[in-house]
């Protein structure tokens, strides 16, 4: 059986049992790297997101990777974001009670509801922070069955992004600033379209860094202010008569007794302990607002409220909240469920079902159904290339696209169709015998 890529040209079966992006011990995808949260100043965050405006997105990932293990706030709030998706249910079900169509279904279910897959539903939000994620797929082949055997989660500091649009995910290689094309039906790469623009611009951790920056200051001079005002001061007390050794004695007794607890000094001496909070006015409390003023900052860029993780004052305000919470699931709901259906799906049904591989351009094509029930479509493919391939390596000319077919209602027999329920109710339909447009192999 020979199958297809989406090229049009028999894929090549090593590239995909086969690491293509793997870590390498010396050159551009080393996997030990140097931190750079260590001493960051505000000229030199300037100069991280510069780079990444002008396409160079090491700095940058690595800081927002530090980011995740040194801010507790965006840490958590991150990932309450991701937890929401994977949390989700995926549900297959069959196109019709054909044995045919029960088997694909089956054989689908199977692969989505395994761990390797569930596993890197986690590594593929990794996009929500950094702008992007690129899971690598290892296939496992034989001679009548090509099947995704695991999900590889890959560094993106090991991938570029093309230097004229900044919009797409190239590898990076040894000896070439331009990278290389990712091998087709290898990755699974992940865009969130949070905002509109390039992708290193997109992510999360651009707007927190700025607060991590300012936080990182606030608690070290909170520290420093506490070192001095948060403990006791201990004021030793001698007669007029004591001497330059007495003195001695009673300096080095009240040295000594913050750490010791106890001392020894003579009748004619005294330690007194002053409070702390006299004399440190309200220094702790404007240290204590403005790194709460920061973390409620960052669950606004995170999360798009404060109520449900900060702080919240009555029952109507929270659900209000909640809703803005849940808004922002389905939305990266959605576009999870789209990346799934053009890097995973589609390619599971060319490579497992080649021999379904026959469809017309008048089958239903893909469509997004959110939980309140209303289904926006997406655009099939305008202009067919004429040709489907089949099991056999044969090529079978494909009828053109209908003026008019956009507007009118699919057919009965059109709308038999496979389908996969993922996270948070975005539906995907695709047909019995269906293969996979440009459209959705384009990168959102």
């Amino acid at each position: 059986m020979t199958i297809l890529g989406p090229d049009g040209l028999p894929a090549r079966r090593p590239e995909l049992t086969q690491a293509l992006a793997a870590p390498t011990a010396t050159g551009v995808r080393n996997a030990w790297q140097d931190g750079v949260a260590a001493g960051l100043t505000p000229r030199r965050l300037a100069q991280i997101l510069r780079a990444a405006d002008m396409g160079d997105g090491h700095d940058f990932l690595t800081l927002a990777e530090e980011m995740e293990e040194r801010e507790p706030q965006y840490g958590t709030v991150l990932g309450v974001r991701k937890r929401a998706l994977q949390g989700l249910p995926i549900q297959i079900d069959a196109a019709s009670d054909d044995p045919a169509d029960v088997a694909i279904a089956d054989e689908t279910r199977a692969i989505f509801e395994g761990a390797e897959l569930q596993l890197a539903l986690g590594d593929m939000l990794d996009a929500l922070g950094k702008g992007y994620s690129v899971t690598e797929i290892i296939w496992e082949t034989t001679p009548t069955r090509w099947v995704p055997r695991t999900f590889v989660w890959r560094d993106p500091r090991f991938f570029q992004v093309d230097r004229l649009t900044g919009r797409r995910v190239l590898l990076r290689v040894d000896g070439s600033m331009d990278g290389a094309e990712l091998a087709p039906d290898k990755f699974v790469v992940h865009v969130p379209r949070l905002k509109s623009g390039m992708i290193l611009r997109g992510g999360l951790a651009r707007l927190a860094m700025w607060c991590f920056l300012f936080k990182s200051y606030t608690l070290r001079d909170w520290a420093s202010f506490l070192e001095t005002y948060g403990m006791p001061i201990r004021l030793g007390r001698y007669g007029m008569a004591a001497s330059a050794e007495d003195q001695k004695k009673l300096l080095k007794a009240v040295r000594s007794i913050a750490s010791d607890a106890a001392a020894i000094i003579p009748d004619t001496m005294s330690i007194d302990f002053q409070s702390a909070d006299k004399g440190s006015g309200t220094g702790g409390a404007v240290f204590a607002a403005f790194a709460e003023h920061l973390d409620e900052a960052i669950s606004k860029a995170v999360l798009g409220q404060t109520q449900t993780t900060d702080k919240g004052s009555n029952r109507a305000q929270a659900q209000v909240h909640d809703g803005v919470r849940k808004d922002i699931r389905i939305a990266d709901a959605r576009q999870l469920a789209m990346t799934l259906r053009r890097d995973v799906d589609c390619r599971v049904f060319r490579t497992m079902f080649a021999r379904h591989a026959v469809i017309s351009s008048g089958s239903a094509h893909p469509s997004l159904m959110d939980e309140t029930g209303r289904v926006s479509c997406l655009r099939p493919r305008s202009e067919t290339d004429g040709q489907t391939p089949v099991a056999s390596g044969r090529v079978t000319p494909a009828p053109p696209v209908r003026p008019g077919h956009l507007r009118r209602t699919a057919s009965r027999k059109e709308r038999r169709c496979h389908f996969a329920v993922l996270p948070f109710g975005a539906t995907l339909f695709r047909g019995t015998g269906g293969r996979c447009g440009k459209a959705d192999r384009a990168m959102p």
